[in-house]
């Protein structure tokens, strides 16, 4: 690992022991010689650094760093999918990550330069409408597969340059949002291909993150697939506020379920978790980050 960077993460793949591959962790195995083949996360210490100077502004401590595509995973699957195989795809702002389990452990991790911000640039561009129209026009008329939407169904648009506001088709609407999809799930495809990964998906796909609530998307994602694709939910926690619950939230309730599994820090099922503190921590701390930047 080069000197700027930090190892976050290590998931052993598989192991050989004079030559004879094992998939777990050969306990019970005899021999003169072990090799091991091991997925390395890393992450940049001075933006690690930065992070952590953020988060001690506000009062908070580190416990475990942990990155986003691993929290994530962590919050959404069950034992049972992480051991029979599934990725999970969380589609951000700005970035959809992906990660994949294999024998209960992440057995590939990759991100994707593309997510909410751009389905939303898309139709700004498109229907010639500000950004704030456009983002709004996304969550409140957007899906993702054509074949939802009457034919009659009409929205309203703002224009730009103070023009009066007009009437579109919503069909129009989709056809946007569907091709910025079909690019998006074209491209995790194409990368769990090249790694020859599709087939130990046994239990399919979980869409999680923001971008991934648009209508039509798990439809969508089985017919790029050819697999069972679910909206993932989070597993394990309680959750006493209904933003805590939002696919957005995904990776902040991940870090509290991976620190539980992993036994970083102790706490007793079943866990309360109320996201207002959380929210309020995270808004600090971006009000940090901005006047840093």
């Amino acid at each position: 690992v080069r000197s700027e960077r930090e190892i976050l993460h290590s998931f052993p793949q598989n192991f050989k022991v004079d030559g004879t591959r094992h998939e777990q962790a050969p306990l019970k195995a005899k021999g003169t010689s072990i090799e091991s083949n091991v997925l390395l996360v890393t992450v940049n210490k001075r933006n690690l650094q930065l992070a952590k100077d953020c988060l001690k502004a506000v009062g908070l401590q580190a416990k475990e760093t942990i990155a986003q595509p691993v929290a994530t995973a962590y919050s959404v699957t069950r034992k049972h999918d992480r051991e029979h195989g599934v990725a999970v795809v969380d589609m951000g702002g700005s970035l959809t990550n992906i990660a994949v389990f294999k024998n209960l452990h992440i057995a590939y991790a990759s991100t994707i330069a593309l997510g909410g911000v751009n389905f939303t640039q898309d139709l700004a561009v498109g229907l010639r409408t500000p950004q704030a129209s456009a983002e709004k026009i996304k969550k409140t008329h957007g899906a993702a597969l054509v074949d939802l939407i009457s034919p009659e169904e009409r929205v309203e648009i703002e224009s730009l340059k103070g023009e009066p506001a007009r009437q579109v088709e919503a069909v129009l609407v989709t056809e946007i949002l569907e091709a910025r999809a079909e690019e998006t799930l074209g491209l995790v495809l194409r990368k769990l291909n090249d790694e020859d990964l599709l087939v130990t998906l046994k239990s399919g796909m979980l869409l999680t993150g923001g971008a991934s609530q648009l209508p039509g998307l798990p439809e969508l994602g089985e017919f790029t697939f050819d697999l069972a694709v679910r909206r993932g939910e989070a597993q394990g926690l309680s959750i006493s506020h209904v933003l805590g619950q939002s696919p957005v939230m995904a990776a902040c309730l991940g870090a509290i379920t991976y620190t539980k599994r992993e036994g970083v820090i102790a706490v007793p099922p079943p866990m309360e978790f109320s996201s207002d503190f959380l929210m309020n921590s995270l808004g600090r701390i971006k009000n940090i980050i901005d006047n840093i930047l």
